[in-house]
């Protein structure tokens, strides 16, 4: 890759990254909207002690469809953007590379000039 392509990759892998951030932002959101439905409803229910309302919580969210598949989305989004953060960061990684072998290039080229 040429060092001034670097930059537009660089900018393209950090918008995607961007993305990746919003959408897991947006379903956590709604992850925690279900949470808190299912607490209200658990909040005025006849439940005696806190295991009771721990266990009740619990299975209302493994009953709730919406909340497993926004969870098992955020998991995905979350291992999208983990891999994406690795992209980038062997972009970056490779950018600087290339950055020091045109500099060791310059320098030999200098030295033999002298």
């Amino acid at each position: 890759m040429n060092l001034s392509t670097f930059p537009h990759a660089i900018a393209t892998a950090s918008y995607e990254l961007l993305a990746l951030g919003t959408k897991i932002r947006n379903v956590r959101s709604a992850i925690l909207d279900i949470e808190a439905e299912v607490d209200q409803a658990i909040a005025f229910s006849d439940l005696k002690n806190e295991a009771q309302r721990k266990s009740t919580k619990a299975q209302m969210l493994k009953d709730h469809e919406s909340y497993t598949d926004f969870a098992t989305r955020l998991q995905e989004l979350t291992d999208d953007y983990s891999r994406a953060d690795v992209g980038l960061n062997l972009i970056k990684n490779n950018f600087t590379i290339g950055k020091l072998e045109a500099r060791e290039r310059i320098a030999k080229m200098e030295s033999l000039a002298a």
